[in-house]
């Protein structure tokens, strides 16, 4: 085993990989969480990622690392492998054409890939909520942190309130569609043409 020794944020950490890893990328976030993206000398190309003691793959292949709520991926170059993140990140991975969502330590998943397969995951404003599509079979989802919502038809429309406290989503189910915040359903209705949210309050035009 290689043992890489952290100091960060004053804290620290040891982190154990195989002899034979080949490191492509290591990333400290300021919450002392390490990612590691390698190789295996006899890997055959796959990707490993190494999350502190938590090893995660062999995968085909990864999509750029990103911080929530943002689209701007991390370039593949910089002065130095420090990168100030202060939100939660996430990325997708690839194995035998079915895809990972990882957001920090968590893995979702397989999924199966095409239109509406998976979206960007999409974090309420405090950051202690996070929401993506995803599709198997011919059925769409989402997934709500531990909660999963569907089967639905197609993929469905959701996001969080501006304080973080409700979250909505637009679906539809047998040609007629829902709307649900939080725990409530509203429906069925034959469309749903705009929600407009503020901090508690919900405008929703059907």
């Amino acid at each position: 085993m290689l043992h890489l020794l952290i100091l960060n944020s004053n804290i620290i950490k040891e982190v154990k990989i195989p002899d034979d890893a080949l490191i492509e990328r290591i990333r400290l976030f300021k919450d002392t969480l390490v990612f590691i993206k390698f190789k295996r000398i006899e890997g055959n190309g796959k990707i490993y990622v190494q999350l502190y003691d938590r090893t995660f793959g062999p995968y085909d292949e990864m999509l750029p690392l990103r911080c929530s709520n943002s689209r701007e991926f991390f370039r593949e170059h910089f002065e130095d492998d420090i990168r100030e993140c202060p939100e939660s990140f996430w990325f997708i991975s690839i194995r035998e054409d079915k895809f990972y969502v990882h957001i920090k330590d968590k893995v979702f998943g397989p999924f199966d890939p095409g239109p509406g397969g998976i979206l960007v995951p999409q974090f309420s404003p405090n950051k202690s909520k996070y929401a993506f599509n995803f599709k198997k079979g011919d059925k769409y989802y989402i997934q709500l942190n531990e909660r999963t919502f569907g089967p639905f038809d197609k993929p469905a429309h959701f996001g969080f309130s501006s304080d973080g406290s409700k979250f909505w989503m637009v679906f539809s189910q047998g040609g007629k569609y829902y709307v649900r915040i939080n725990d409530k359903i509203f429906g069925p209705c034959s469309k749903v043409y705009k929600i407009y949210s503020s901090k508690s309050d919900y405008l929703i035009v059907i």
